[in-house]
Parts: C-alpha cells; structure tokens; sequence
C-alpha cells in the first residue's frame, strides 16, 4: 500500500466475509458418544429437527438434560403466553377448564418432591446416517440426502436457499479418522489421498441449510510488474427494485465458483475461465498456478451457515505486446470485466464494492504480492488469521 493510499484499517472488509462468532475450543462440539474431537461434517440449526424427523435414513443422537434457572424461566413465560393465547382463541367454557386443569396440576407438582418433568429438555446432540444408509456408502447417503432436499423444494420449504436450485452436486466431506473410513485399510488409506474423504454428495444449494463446507475456486488474472500492475475484475450488473444500479457488491475477482462432486479444485478452475472468460484450457494451464486457499466462515442472512474452503489461483497474463496476451471475455451481458491498478483496487475495497469474500481473496492477494503489509496495516496479524480459519467442520483433507 502506497503512501497516496487510504491507511485505513481492511479488518473490517474481511469481517463482512468472516462473520461467524468465534467459539471457544477449536471444534463446536466432540464426538457424543466417545468424547473424541473429531470435526463433524456440518452444523445443523435446531429449527431444522422437526423437518428430518420423518426421514428414515436419518437417526438421533439425544440426551435429557436438566433445565438453568434461567432457561426455567423462560419456559414459564413461554408457557404463559401460550396459554394466555389459548384462552383468548377459546370459547368461555374450553377457557375456563383449561385454567382449572392449569390450577390443579400445579398443586400437584407442588406436592411432587421428586423430578419434576418440567424442570428438564430433550437436546439433541447429534444427527447420523443409520447403518442400513451408511452400508450403500456415497451414494446411500445422497439418496437419503436428495429425498430431503427435494422434498422441501417441492414444498416451497426453505426458499431462501433453494430458489437457487442448481441441478449441480458438490461433495461434502467427513474427518479422514472418522470411524466410518475404520472399517478396513483400504478404505483408510482411500480416506487420507487427497479429495478421499467425500462422505456424501448434495445438491450445492442446500449445503448451507446443513452447515456443510462448500469448496470453491477463486482465480486472480493480474498484469504487468511493479507500479504498473494491473488486475483484471469482474463487474456485475445489479439492479435494485427502483431500477437502479447498484454500486455496493457490485465487483468480483476475475474468476469464481464452486467445485462440483468428481472434480477437484485444478479441474473447477481450467472450466471457470473457459466458460466465464473465454480462455482456452492450454492457455489456462500455462499461465494458472495454485497459491493456497482462504478459510472464512460465514452466516448468510437468512442463518445459513457456510464454513468456506476457498482455493485461490493467480493467473499471470503474458505482456500485452506477446502472441500469447488474451484478456477475459465476459459469456454474459450481465457482467464485464475490467483492469484495475493497485490503487484502484484498494479504492473500491474501502469503497465495499466487492462482494465480501471476493474482498477478502483480494485482500490474500495484496498480502502476498508485497502490497498489505505489517508496516501500512495496524490489523495485519488479525487479518491474517481471519483469512485463514479453522472452521472446525470437516473438509478435503481434514
């Protein structure tokens, strides 16, 4: 970062992209039964427990556990407004013997010097394939998950996340020294090549409402040396309701998208900048390298949670006066792409232009090519770590 750049701090850009509190070990949870911390494959709201109850494919892991003073309390209130609820959409006469029912049962409980039913909650701890699902391996695991999913898109449950059905599936990954892959030393070392450790197959969509890791490529084409550099972007076109162009969230990095089940990250990239950027897959290849990953965990704002698995390449473009030089080609009208300088870039990130975790894989991008440094950022080391987060959900490789 230059000195006629804005000082100000980018902590608060890669907060956007990485707004998941912190909890306080580094797993949410350890394994009910053994106690052992192994990451689990995902995280489930408590609100999405009445919806799999009827599937058959799915059991629960629950244990019955004394109520706080607090929560006791909060049940009482919840409780009173039910009933209060009640008596106001009865007749007199239903209003009238359900508070005589209410009466005598609490003379009852207060002769009761035992357990009180009341005084305690049913938490469910954990929700796992049953051994009939687990013995059909990936693909029993994928029907059972299908059924689901499917069935609440049919019935317009969870819109927020399904309306964006792809019809694409993407893999969801269980601990390489979970049990399931202890059966036999083959399936163990299977577990721990890489990409091994796939346990299931979603549809991408649904991957929030689970909490499942969702991989994804990120692909940054970047010009010229020193002052000159340049970085090539995506712009979206984003209109609001009143038919007005958006400029907040309207930039990318040059390149996105998920990995797809069966291809690995390499794979989704040389496919993104065919598709989206018009270039070749020998050109991609020669001029593409990996660069490492960004790890992010987001809540959507619809309470989706996504823990991110985010591999990021650079692709560095042959000088402009070379056979080889090829700019990306946008395939939609809805999107253009455009170079920035350094400076440029830094502006439209103070300025929340990017969409945030396009921001915070520009901002790894600026960390590694020398231009956010300890020395211009007060929040480096903080900024860092949050770029590179363990989730505690499984992942590849995990």
């Amino acid at each position: 970062m230059c000195s006629s750049q804005a000082n100000a701090s980018l902590l608060n850009i890669i907060r956007q992209a990485d707004n998941f509190p912190n909890f306080h070990t580094a797993y949410p949870e350890r394994h009910p039964i053994n106690g052992k911390r192994i990451e689990p494959i995902g995280v489930v709201p408590a609100q999405l427990m009445n919806e799999i109850k009827g599937e058959k494919g799915l059991q629960m892991f629950s244990i019955v556990k004394k109520l706080s003073e607090k929560e006791k309390a909060e049940k009482r209130k919840i409780d009173e407004k039910r009933r209060e609820k009640k008596a106001a959409s009865d007749d007199i006469e239903e209003a009238s013997s359900d508070l005589k029912d209410v009466s005598v049962d609490d003379k009852e409980k207060g002769k009761s010097k035992g357990k009180k039913k009341e005084d305690y909650k049913i938490v469910i701890l954990a929700i796992f394939f049953s051994d009939e699902v687990n013995a059909r391996g990936v693909e029993g695991r994928f029907e059972v998950m299908a059924r689901l999913v499917e069935g609440w898109r049919d019935q317009k449950k969870f819109g927020y996340a399904l309306k964006k059905w792809t019809g694409e599936k993407i893999s969801v990954y269980a601990s390489a020294y979970s049990a399931i892959w202890q059966k036999d030393k083959e399936l163990k070392a299977a577990a721990r090549k890489p990409f091994g450790n796939v346990v299931l197959e979603i549809e991408r969509s649904a991957a929030p409402i689970f909490g499942f890791t969702v991989p994804n490529v990120h692909l940054i084409a970047h010009q010229g040396e020193g002052g000159d550099v340049r970085i090539w972007v995506q712009k979206h076109v984003d209109i609001d309701k009143d038919g007005q162009s958006r400029e907040k969230f309207n930039t990318s990095v040059t390149l996105s998208g998920a990995v797809p089940a069966g291809k690995t990250p390499f794979e989704a990239a040389v496919t993104a900048a065919h598709e989206d950027a018009g270039w070749t897959e020998d050109f991609t290849k020669a001029h593409m390298k990996n660069t490492g990953m960004v790890s992010l965990f987001q809540i959507a704002k619809w309470g989706g949670l996504v823990p991110g698995c985010d591999y990021v390449y650079d692709l560095r473009l042959p000088s402009e006066d070379s056979i080889g030089y090829q700019v990306p080609k946008s395939s939609d009208e809805s999107t253009t792409f455009q170079s920035l300088s350094i400076s440029e870039v830094f502006a439209a990130l103070n300025k929340n232009e990017f969409r945030p975790t396009s921001a915070a894989v520009m901002v790894d991008f600026l960390i590694r090519h020398g231009h956010i440094t300890p020395e211009n950022e007060p929040n480096y080391a903080k900024i860092i770590r949050r770029l590179h987060r363990r989730t505690g959900i499984a992942g590849p490789g995990h």
